[in-house]
């Protein structure tokens, strides 16, 4: 059986342009050149009135400060504080070690124990 001729329409095909050529005058130019910013400078030493050291809460873990609290402070939580705030305003840990016979008098430490070690490591690590 013979098949009917299917009528198959072309679409036309575009033009293709072919493609401008550019004289050497009508380049693009790069803006100029941006000029290099100056960063200002930072003195070497900083100023004794900004502290270079954390706060001594940063040192202390959750069980370390419970530990302090019932050991080196008879169970109280402000003395804890306060000596710590104290602590904190200290500028050399010269002055740290008499804030802490101070403390340790005052609460009766026992330096070999290790729960003052410790502490008193926590606070050199401070100053270091």
């Amino acid at each position: 059986i013979p098949q009917p001729e299917k009528n198959i329409s072309l679409v036309p095909f575009p033009e293709m342009k072919t493609p401008e050529v550019i004289s050497p005058a009508e380049k693009i130019i790069p803006p100029p050149s941006i000029p290099e910013i100056k960063k200002p400078e930072i003195s070497a030493k900083p100023s004794p009135a900004i502290k270079t050291f954390p706060d001594i809460k940063t040192f202390v873990g959750f069980n370390e400060k419970l530990m302090f609290i019932r050991n080196l402070f008879k169970g109280n939580g402000t003395d804890y504080e306060n000596a710590v705030a104290e602590l904190n305003n200290c500028t050399s840990y010269k002055e740290a070690e008499t804030v802490l016979q101070n403390f340790s008098a005052a609460n009766n430490w026992s330096h070999d124990t290790e729960p003052v070690q410790i502490f008193y490591s926590i606070i050199k690590r401070r100053f270091a």
